[in-house]
């Protein structure tokens, strides 16, 4: 009698286990986020302006991106925040490569904007 008691204790347990377990798969949000960046052409000498925006956002309390760009032909001029969230990005300095944008929610909640999130304007590096 002990016996089949604990087999039945056993099996229930395993079935509540994987039962969990399902729920668990079923509800975790495996969607993320997308950034973007824009394309823009110019001439030597000339400004350029890529806008750099997070889509599908299905709710962050924190990011950090990195762009590398060719050093050889561009000059970073400067990075603008687009005001996407309430709290201001962080970025590295303009003679970093790659560039680092950040940002972080100050009071812990998930943000699920989606839009654009800065502006990196470069100078086209004249020809040699």
């Amino acid at each position: 009698m002990k016996k089949h008691t604990i087999q039945l204790i056993t099996a229930i347990i395993t079935v509540m286990i994987i039962a969990v377990s399902i729920v668990m798969i079923v509800h975790a949000d495996t969607s993320m986020p997308t950034f973007a960046l824009s394309t823009a052409s110019g001439e030597a000498g000339e400004e350029v302006s890529l806008t750099l925006s997070l889509l599908d956002n299905p709710g962050i309390t924190a990011l950090s991106v990195q762009i590398s760009y060719s050093e050889d032909d561009l000059e970073l001029v400067s990075i603008t925040n687009s005001g996407l969230f309430e709290d201001t990005i962080s970025t590295s300095k303009l003679t970093a490569n790659p560039i680092t944008i950040s940002w972080y929610a100050t009071d812990s909640e998930n943000k699920n904007d989606s839009g654009e999130l800065a502006v990196l304007t470069f100078r086209i590096k004249d020809e040699i």
